[in-house]
């Protein structure tokens, strides 16, 4: 049982009237926080078993120190702390759960982007002294706030506004169904075997025949219309996923995620009805999160990321190497894949620099618990250096081509050599 020592000994009357909120899904730990809290001298502590409880004590009751989880049925903990910023801003918030390191580093980010009192984000059990120190940091609170006015957090700053012209009429390509899904396969190197495909797009124009993306993703920009376009790929991938495992060929889909699509709002419950709509769950999703645009709003983008994981979707970060953000989203995003740049992979036989990116790239995936792919792997030469670094998976014209949705099945149990 934790227990204050006589040097860490916090003051009685003080205790007493600190109010604490216990925020625990699991019975078993919101009951010993809480017993450790009485144990220490805290007199006034409010339980909750889910988001919306806390919620509900939150907009009725002023508390001074929260201690609350991440995964919890009705709102999560990212969900939860996102809509009762404006009243928390002064609570001392101690985020205790069994969720992953990833998904706790990107927590604390999130709060940090809230302008939230955040102490620690660190998984259950509480580590020996962790308890007094945030009792006796919301003490400290507690006398600050006796000396100076509450603070007021900054308003979120709006997304910007995207050009309205562009070269092709794509709302009305869109809206006659002349989007294409090809996939392109990726294999393991350590069990030579499909690990999964991405989604790439495709338009069918009545004209101009099959574009590729170069050919019109610039007015899809232009006309505003990535959202439309994220969600219809993403419907017809998993729609494709769904298909292929009730026919008993189960294979996990990638399908490209523009960080504009992850901070509109609602982006995690609108992109969770896609994909439920379209028969497949987000377990046998992958959303791979294109840095071409930098975040606009890292609040709504940390929010959204972490919601992403907690309803199943994996997560990669695409073309890392070559975009925005790429060490701040590594290091605070619940990321599960790293994909490094085609450019980095081709040049690595030749190239010293580009050998050590893929090779840091590599050893920086594998410390921060992901699997990382290389793209591009056009040649026996790219796929040594990709083996060489450390990588895990490799994609590219070498493995194949993209391929029409019905061929996939027959790649199951391939092997690549």
């Amino acid at each position: 049982m934790w227990q204050l020592d006589v040097d860490t000994q916090l003051e009685t009357d003080e205790l007493a009237s600190l109010r604490v909120l216990v925020v625990q899904s699991q019975t078993v730990h919101r009951e010993r926080i809480k017993l450790e809290l009485r144990h220490a001298g805290v007199g006034r502590i409010d339980d909750a078993a889910n988001g919306s409880q806390a919620l509900a004590l939150l907009r009725t009751r002023a508390f001074d120190l929260l201690i609350v989880d991440l995964v919890m049925p009705q709102l999560d903990g990212i969900q939860l702390l996102d809509q009762a910023a404006a009243f928390c801003a002064d609570v001392r918030i101690l985020v205790v759960g069994d969720a992953d390191h990833a998904l706790l580093r990107t927590a604390r980010k999130f709060a940090v982007t809230h302008d939230l009192c955040i102490h620690d984000c660190v998984p259950h059990p509480l580590r020996d002294g962790l308890l007094a120190e945030v009792l006796r940091a919301s003490l400290d609170d507690m006398a600050a706030r006796r000396r100076a006015p509450a603070h007021t957090p900054p308003a979120a700053p709006g997304l910007p506004c995207l050009p309205a012209s562009g070269p092709l009429d794509l709302a009305t390509l869109l809206s006659t169904d002349c989007l294409r899904v090809a996939y392109q396969p990726k294999m393991s190197l350590s069990t030579n075997r499909m690990t999964g495909v991405e989604a790439l797009a495709r338009l069918h124009h009545p004209e101009q025949g099959i574009l590729a993306p170069d050919a019109f993703m610039a007015a899809v920009a232009a006309q505003g219309l990535m959202t439309d376009l994220t969600h219809r790929m993403l419907g017809l991938a998993a729609a494709e996923q769904s298909l292929w495992a009730r026919n008993g060929a189960c294979t996990p889909v990638s399908v490209n995620m523009p960080v504009t699509v992850v901070e509109a709002p609602r982006a995690v419950e609108r992109l969770v009805e896609v994909v439920l709509r379209s028969g497949s769950q987000p377990e046998a999703i992958t959303l791979e999160i294109i840095e071409t645009a930098p975040i606009h709003d890292k609040r709504a983008f940390y929010r959204a990321v972490a919601g992403l994981r907690l309803a199943g979707f994996g997560l990669a970060i695409d073309d890392v190497g070559t975009g925005h953000n790429s060490l701040d989203l590594l290091v605070n995003g619940p990321f599960t894949e790293l994909k490094v740049d085609r450019s980095f992979v081709a040049r690595a036989d030749a190239c010293a620099a580009s050998r050590a990116v893929l090779e840091a790239c590599a050893r920086l995936g594998a410390e921060l618990g992901m699997t990382v792919t290389a793209e591009g792997v056009e040649c026996t030469a790219h796929l040594a250096q990709a083996a060489l670094a450390g990588c895990n998976e490799v994609q590219g014209h070498l493995i194949s081509t993209a391929l029409p949705a019905a061929a996939i099945p027959q790649w199951i149990g391939r092997r690549l050599w």
